[in-house]
């Protein structure tokens, strides 16, 4: 509680006498969403040697568009703002932080987007995930952090290389705070994550619905690794759907053991007829042919 107080009166202060920034005024801290909100994440940068582009979680009222931050978070190298070049070209984990100075309260650059609960899950796992990584410039900055979030809510992101005109090359594209920041908010509508999730519903609604026809009407007698499957289907179903029944192995008929099978008598072998023996006699005078 006194961190967030302590937050409250900073930005006040630099409400005040912030020069040149796109302060954001009228909001707070609290970890509780107010009365008639709806969930937002904001995307923003400052100025600074390199700058720095960082993410807020919060809630936007209803009623008078008052904003209200559970949380402000940019991924740090060892020292944070006054870490030592040493430091930003590589901070192992443990030393890098996902955590925000007084300079964060005040940006240049802001996008703000509309999103769900459960993205807003997604978003605090992000953080999480950049907790246990080590910080560096040059391949995981803050800018990435940024990206992470960006992609998770299904926002188009600045390409990692570009074509260089003119030879058909690639090349990594340097990416700066504020340009990341502001190409998201160039590429995008602030209710495309809410379109995202729509999306991913219908997805998963029609994936359901195929594995459950596949089931019905193709799988008769399936492997183990396909009936876990199917098991897996029916406890995803919509609501709403037919429930499918029970699939369990068929026990083969009972056979009755006073019933004999009975083969019709076979006549035994016999070898067939020999042939006639042939005529012996000469030809010329009828007598018999002696044998060699």
């Amino acid at each position: 509680m006194r961190l967030l107080a302590l937050a409250s009166f900073l930005m006040l202060i630099l409400s005040r006498h912030s020069v040149g920034a796109n302060t954001v005024k009228e909001f707070h801290f609290s970890a509780t969403p107010p009365k008639h909100s709806h969930p937002v994440v904001i995307f923003a940068s400052r100025s600074g040697t390199v700058g720095h582009a960082y993410v807020a979680t919060g809630w936007r009222s209803d009623v008078d568009g008052k904003l209200t931050i559970s949380a402000l978070k940019g991924f740090y190298p060892e020292g944070n703002d006054q870490a030592t070049m040493k430091a930003m070209i590589y901070s192992p984990p443990g030393s890098a932080e996902v955590t925000a100075t007084i300079k964060d309260m005040q940006s240049f650059e802001q996008f703000e987007v509309n999103v769900t609960e459960p993205q807003i899950t997604i978003v605090e796992s992000i953080f999480s995930k950049f907790e246990r990584q080590g910080y560096s410039v040059l391949v995981n900055n803050c800018t990435d952090m940024v990206d992470a979030v960006a992609n998770s809510l299904g926002l188009q992101t600045m390409p990692l290389t570009h074509e260089i005109v003119g030879t058909g090359k690639d090349r990594q594209t340097i990416r700066y705070p504020a340009t990341t920041v502001r190409y998201i908010k160039s590429k995008n509508t602030a209710n495309r994550p809410l379109e995202y999730a729509a999306e991913r519903a219908k997805a998963r609604e029609r994936d359901i619905e195929a594995d459950t026809i596949i089931a019905r009407d193709v799988l008769r007698q399936p492997t183990p690794e396909q009936r876990a499957r199917i098991t897996r289907i029916w406890q995803n179903q919509p609501v709403g759907a037919d429930a499918l029944p029970p699939m369990t192995p068929q026990a083969p008929p009972p056979r009755d053991e006073h019933v004999t099978a009975i083969r019709p008598p076979q006549a035994p072998l016999r070898r067939p007829p020999s042939s006639p023996p042939p005529d012996r006699t000469s030809p010329k005078n009828g007598a018999p042919v002696s044998q060699p």
